[in-house]
């Protein structure tokens, strides 16, 4: 359903290709690429080939290459895999073919695509051969499209207008922590489900069966490190066919866990920033490399709750975590929830996307009457984040209640609506669809929830609206 009313509203927006551009010369950098863009690149191939940090010296000599445009992405790769070092720790083939999948894919190996290699390699394909597979793919040039380079030379780019777009990314916000106590808690409804175990493999198994059958696309799940369980040990170990995974990042919880209270938080207090650092580093390590989590191009997806709410040293912050992870090979795509009535556009160049969880505040309470009121804010925001060359990410709710927990919060007033009106919320979000920068084939949109059975906000199938929302 989600993404069948966003296609029919969005063939409509969608201009034709303005033109294939052959490049005849070596401009290695597309539009774009930075040079810290281009040391995360290198710095990849150090960690998934040479399983080290890079030397200052080496680093400097690729990077200035790429830069200088007489290097590409291919010709570093076949610099990593054909070096002294890589060929002295004489990999057995399966080894090697488990390299290059992860160095030049980003993922771990599938069956089949592992499988047919292994065989050519047993047939006397040579190492050099099977290499130049990998390195004129889709994949590998979709990764060094990420990090704004050319992956061969004479490799085709394309320059399109803002909304050709092939396909839309829709991410849905999902919750792992349900279990006996969450629900005795309180919930605003019942899924058909019944109150399960996040846990459980067969609740897993079904959600993962209704978001490959209704388009959703992303699991967006909520992150803190004591959710660490129940994420690994459960969304990511469950076969979600095409569905994937990435973390927000829940400021919130995390900081009222320090017993810093309700936000704004300071980032001038040193244990809000080092713990802010410190988990980042800790999901680029843990989560970044799963291959359930979601990237696009090679660019792992972390989205930042609230970050309109950041005060204090909090800009220095982000940019210390993105450096830190390009340091570990990862290029990440930033999503900071920093659109809101309050019109804050301070710090967000310093992310890839802005996008919201909800921007309910208790008012009107109708989806399709809501739907109209974030004409003009989603207006308003996507035009500023154009102008500053970043992604806006709309995002749509079909309802709101959270009067369950009006024993331990204040609640605002329920967001109500039939089918038909989130529909409509959905064609109107569907005007303000935006094509990604360094992947202009795909748009993004978010839904919340899934799963947020405290506040009502779920599309996931319940006794009270049935498969009304998701359907």
């Amino acid at each position: 359903m989600l993404r069948k009313i966003l296609s029919k509203t969005k063939y409509f927006l969608i201009a034709v290709l303005v033109g294939v551009l052959v490049l005849t010369l070596f401009p290695t950098i597309l539009d774009g690429g930075s040079a810290e863009q281009v040391q995360s690149f290198v710095t990849r191939f150090y960690v998934q080939c040479l399983e080290r940090q890079p030397d200052s010296e080496g680093l400097n000599e690729w990077v200035g290459r790429l830069l200088n445009g007489t290097k590409t992405g291919a010709d570093v790769a076949e610099g990593f895999v054909f070096s002294e070092e890589f060929t002295g720790k004489n990999h057995s083939n399966e080894t090697f073919i488990a390299i290059l999948y992860r160095a030049f894919f980003n993922r771990e190996p599938d069956a089949a695509g592992y499988k047919a290699w292994m065989e050519r390699l047993a047939g006397g394909m040579s190492r050099k051969s099977v290499l130049d597979g990998f390195l004129k793919s889709q994949e590998f040039a979709g990764l060094c499209s990420g990090y704004g380079i050319v992956p061969y030379a004479g490799a085709p780019t394309y320059t399109a207008s803002r909304n050709s777009a092939e396909d839309i990314i829709v991410y849905c916000d999902y919750y792992t922590w349900w279990n006996e106590n969450k629900w005795k808690r309180g919930s605003s409804n019942c899924p058909l489900l019944g109150f399960y175990d996040s846990l459980d493999p067969k609740v897993l198994k079904e959600h993962s069966r209704l978001a490959n059958e209704y388009g959703i696309d992303v699991f967006k799940v909520e992150y803190v490190p004591s959710l660490d369980e129940s994420i690994i040990n459960g969304i990511l170990k469950t076969d979600l066919g095409n569905t994937r995974v990435c973390l927000m990042y829940d400021t919130l919880i995390r900081f009222m866990e320090l017993g810093k209270g309700r936000p704004p938080y300071d980032f001038n207090d040193p244990e809000i920033y080092n713990t802010f650092i410190d988990d980042m580093n800790h999901i680029a390590d843990v989560y970044f490399s799963n291959p359930n989590y979601f990237n696009i191009n090679g660019r792992p997806i972390l989205w930042i709750y609230i970050t309109r709410e950041m005060r204090g040293n909090w800009k220095s912050a982000i940019n210390t975590a993105r450096q830190n992870m390009n340091s570990k090979g990862f290029n990440v795509y930033l999503v900071g929830d920093h659109v809101f009535w309050s019109y804050n556009y301070d710090g967000i160049e310093l992310f890839d996307a802005v996008s919201t969880y909800h921007v309910y505040a208790g008012r009107p309470q109708n989806t399709s009457d809501f739907a109209n009121r974030i004409k003009l804010l989603y207006s308003r925001w996507d035009k500023v984040t154009q102008s500053k060359g970043k992604d806006f990410i709309p995002g749509a709710l079909p309802a709101y209640n959270d009067t369950c927990m009006a024993y331990e919060r204040y609640c605002i007033p329920p967001l109500s609506g039939t089918k038909e009106d989130f529909n409509y919320m959905l064609r109107t979000v569907s005007n303000y669809l935006d094509c990604v920068n360094g992947a202009e084939n795909l748009m993004q949109v978010t839904i919340a929830t899934f799963n947020e059975n405290q506040e009502g906000s779920g599309i996931e199938p319940s006794s009270e609206w049935g498969y009304g929302r998701i359907s």
